[in-house]
């Protein structure tokens, strides 16, 4: 079954599963269906992102970057999922008509609902390109559960949003600075 994700503040603030309990993040920005928020993780280091929510409030794609690290971290998450700990799923996603990209996915440590794939440091640009002027991005997943599809208007926004705020706090995209 297809799933349209449409978000607003309000949702992301409403899912359960959008932060953790113990991240201190805030929003700070949204841009047609996405909506940017940073602060600190869970962990304690800086973290900034964009989220899409569904209609349903009940599935989410998230796009962080945490300071330290050039990667970026791709969080996919579904209420009801109840994922096996050591799960590996295969997925793609597809950016309006360029090639998929591929990847496997692996569970979240405490929540089963999700999972997470790491974009590495020398593939952010062009994965964050490819979300910045896609229309729409479909994910297929290995397995019973059905592709999902993004609307990405607000896209390109929400990723000049994202590397803007991981550039300050040295995460993905980020430049050296100087102080």
């Amino acid at each position: 079954m297809k799933r349209v994700f449409k978000t607003t503040t309000a949702a992301i603030l409403a899912v359960g599963i959008a932060t953790s309990a113990q991240a201190q993040v805030k929003t700070y920005a949204a841009s047609g269906s996405w909506s940017n928020f940073a602060g600190t993780s869970d962990k304690g280091t800086s973290v900034c992102g964009m989220i899409v929510v569904n209609a349903e409030r009940t599935q989410f794609l998230m796009m962080k970057s945490f300071s330290g690290t050039g990667d970026l971290i791709v969080h996919i998450a579904k209420l009801g999922w109840n994922i096996p700990a050591d799960a590996k799923m295969p997925i793609s996603m597809t950016f309006d008509g360029a090639a998929p990209w591929t990847g496997n996915a692996i569970r979240l440590d405490a929540k089963p609902d999700q999972i997470e794939v790491t974009i590495p440091a020398e593939s952010v640009d062009s994965f964050l390109n490819l979300t910045r002027y896609a229309t729409r991005l479909v994910i297929n997943f290995s397995g019973s559960e059905g592709p999902w599809i993004a609307h990405m208007n607000g896209s390109n926004q929400a990723v000049s949003n994202l590397t803007y705020c991981a550039r300050l706090a040295g995460g993905a995209r980020s430049a050296p600075r100087n102080f």
